[in-house]
């Protein structure tokens, strides 16, 4: 039972197949309680386990056996952060730093605290926990080169391309990637970052270069989802879509993977400000995978931002069909029908995701939402002449979070 387990976490489980996730729990647990002795490859193998697809007791029940029976061992506390990081990143945390305590020159230690941390959405303190694992491991290639990716990312994400910013904090990364490329040249990841780098700065010829680079030197074919992925967005860069569409192409069923590939390149575009490219992506995207709405969703968007809202209307009509109480959707529809001038039809979605938010816990993101359909409704009642359901509508709004200053400013006006 336990090789059998075994064999589900190592090999068919490595494409993240959650059944087979389930199997190997199920045969790991008949294998301790088979054999006393066979308990620190089972905890060890249940660690790895758990951390793909096990639950947040579990993963706690797995991390104090594995701290228990080795209280000293950094593989105990590695595998026991892992076991929780997916569930419980702050419990994770505790177990990686004293892993890092036990032995700080493993830097896989910091680079894995690190990418859990941006995972469960807190990239600054990613980047935080990277630079401490270079000041112990300075000349780390692979913590150079996922500081720059991280730190490229939040600036185009974050920043404006007016703002000084923005500009500083890409060369950062650039500088980083250099110092990289010095200590590791032929280094698969640190070559991606290296292109990622140079096709956002316009700098198709190295891109090139990394990638063919790549190619050489990634004989296992480990970064070949990401070679496509960037291979992708130099070509639609360079206004090569056809060539983009060509490396998509649309098969008898979905293709989820290859949408979610067009879809983050689509916003790399985006952020850019390369919309014409972005609209072309985020379309091929709902024609390798028609039942995606996020696809749907990303079209209706860039395209009500390119100044047309008339197809973007299309799109969202295809959102609305596919998940009818997504309120992003909801929103960016009210907003679509208000630029047609539609302002009695938009006051429908407006109001349906309010109705959806109001099922929901606070939250500062619930706050946003709330904000953003408010403001829709209030635009077009104000446009109907409805000046008093307006008026209704913020006052509903301030009464519920009286600091909401969007709502009270809504309402002064």
């Amino acid at each position: 039972a336990l090789s059998r387990g075994h064999d589900s976490v190592t090999g068919r489980a490595s494409e993240s197949n959650a059944a087979d996730f389930a199997k190997a729990r199920e045969h790991l647990h008949a294998a301790v309680l088979g054999s006393a002795h066979s308990r620190r490859i089972y905890h060890l193998e249940l660690a790895h386990a758990v951390s793909h697809g096990g639950s947040k007791d579990e993963g706690h029940a797995i991390a104090k056996g594995l701290t228990t029976i080795w209280p000293r061992s950094f593989y105990a506390f590695r595998n026991a952060a892992m076991a929780l990081q997916a569930t419980d990143i702050e419990a994770a945390m505790v177990f990686w730093r004293r892993a890092a305590q036990l032995d700080p020159k493993q830097t896989s230690v910091w680079l894995n605290m690190g990418i859990a941390l941006n995972i469960n959405g807190r990239p600054a303190d990613a980047l935080k926990v990277w630079e401490e694992g270079q000041k112990i491991a300075p000349r780390d290639a692979a913590l150079m080169a996922h500081r720059a990716n991280l730190i490229e990312f939040m600036a185009l994400r974050n920043r404006s391309a007016e703002d000084p910013v923005r500009a500083k904090e890409l060369e950062r990364a650039g500088q980083i990637v250099t110092e990289a490329l010095a200590i590791s040249p032929d280094d698969p990841f640190v070559l991606q970052v290296s292109a990622a780098h140079a096709i956002h700065r316009g700098d198709s010829a190295t891109a090139r270069a990394a990638l063919d680079r790549i190619k050489q030197v990634d004989t296992k074919g480990l970064l070949k989802v990401e070679y496509r992925a960037l291979e992708a967005e130099l070509l639609a860069q360079e206004d090569r879509l056809d060539q983009v569409r060509t490396l998509f192409p649309v098969g008898p069923s979905g293709d989820p993977l290859a949408a979610h590939m067009l879809l983050e390149i689509a916003r790399s575009l985006m952020d850019r400000g390369k919309t014409n490219a972005a609209i072309a992506l985020n379309r091929r995207a709902t024609e390798v995978d028609p039942r995606n709405e996020i696809a749907w969703h990303n079209l209706a968007a860039a395209l009500s931002n390119s100044g047309d809202p008339r197809p973007a209307l299309i799109a969202s009509d295809k959102v609305m069909e596919l998940a009818p109480d997504d309120v992003d959707a909801l929103v960016d529809r009210g907003t679509i029908l208000i630029k047609l001038e539609r302002y009695e039809d938009s006051l429908v979605p407006s109001r349906r995701a309010l109705a959806v938010l109001d099922k929901r816990p606070t939250s500062a993101e619930v706050e946003v939402d709330r904000a953003r359909a408010v403001g829709n409704l209030a635009k077009a009642l104000f446009a109907l002449n409805r000046q008093d359901e307006a008026v209704v509508a913020f006052e509903g709004e301030v009464e519920r979070n009286p600091k909401r200053l969007q709502c009270r400013n809504g309402l002064a006006d």
